[in-house]
């Protein structure tokens, strides 16, 4: 068989969008990818043994025939995981394209980690109320219970990585689902407090909510958004976002600020 899992220098995996995929084909796969790190990218052992990473494989393997497919895709993203490197994850966007029996969706909001606590940073229009509110629960679980039970599914070298990489696996209804945060792919309450007030708003998945972020900060066009750019001087001149003035003598950094009503 054609194997669905392909590497690229850094590793990371991309899982092509299949329309049939039997447990067989899936241990199958699950082979490829541990015969592959061994092979090409033994070097990855550091944070996690190699008998140790291979155990998870095993356990992984038994455990395919009795998962849906959802929870299969959450178990091998959970392997790379496991290495605790960055950029060394699975990647899943194509998934998030197109018609197939394996298909990601995407909650229509996009959260964002501050110092106190995770804020609703966008959202769709018809969810502006939303917008601002500080996050206190994600279906029934609290937020900070959330972000444990998907923690495991995120590629992180430091806690920073995890705060800013967590928030994209809360918006996956498919993932909050198989991580036990809620029991439904189609529709997710999230409950949060804003003006001083606990409100809870229903949040129904949809494709054409998938957007492709580099930082989180990004904004799909006609959503709502809980952020305002400030200027910064940086000596010379005002500048609207961050990056690094080069009419500057020193290059100095400049950067902007989210303020949240």
């Amino acid at each position: 068989m054609i194997k669905k899992i392909i590497f690229s220098v850094m590793l990371c995996a991309y899982l092509l969008p299949v329309n049939s995929q039997t447990a067989t084909d899936w241990q199958s796969d699950l082979r490829y990818l541990q015969q592959t790190v061994h092979s090409k990218y033994n070097n990855l052992f550091y944070n996690i043994s190699a008998s140790d990473w291979d155990k998870a494989v095993d356990d992984l393997y038994k455990q395919v025939p009795a998962l849906n497919k959802e929870q299969v895709l959450a178990g091998f993203i959970r392997l790379l995981a496991l290495f605790h490197i960055g950029h060394t994850q699975m990647n899943t966007f194509g998934l998030h394209q197109g018609s197939t029996t394996l298909h990601l969706s995407r909650m229509p909001y996009g959260l964002y980690c501050f110092n106190d606590g995770v804020y609703i940073l966008t959202a769709a229009p018809e969810y502006e109320k939303a917008v601002g509110g500080k996050v206190l629960k994600i279906g029934s679980m609290k937020i900070g219970d959330a972000m444990e039970a998907v923690r495991p599914l995120v590629s992180y070298e430091n806690e920073q990585g995890f705060k800013a990489n967590c928030v994209f696996y809360l918006a996956i209804p498919e993932f909050l689902k198989a991580q036990g945060i809620t029991d439904s792919e189609s529709q997710t309450a999230v409950t949060y407090l804003k003006n001083g007030k606990e409100e809870t708003t229903v949040f129904k998945a949809g494709g054409n909510n998938n957007i492709f972020s580099m930082t989180g900060l990004e904004t799909p066009a006609g959503w709502a958004v809980a952020k305002k750019p400030v200027m910064y001087h940086c000596g010379k001149r005002n500048l609207p976002h961050s990056g690094i003035c080069s009419t500057c003598p020193k290059q100095k950094h400049y950067t902007f600020v989210i303020v949240l009503p």
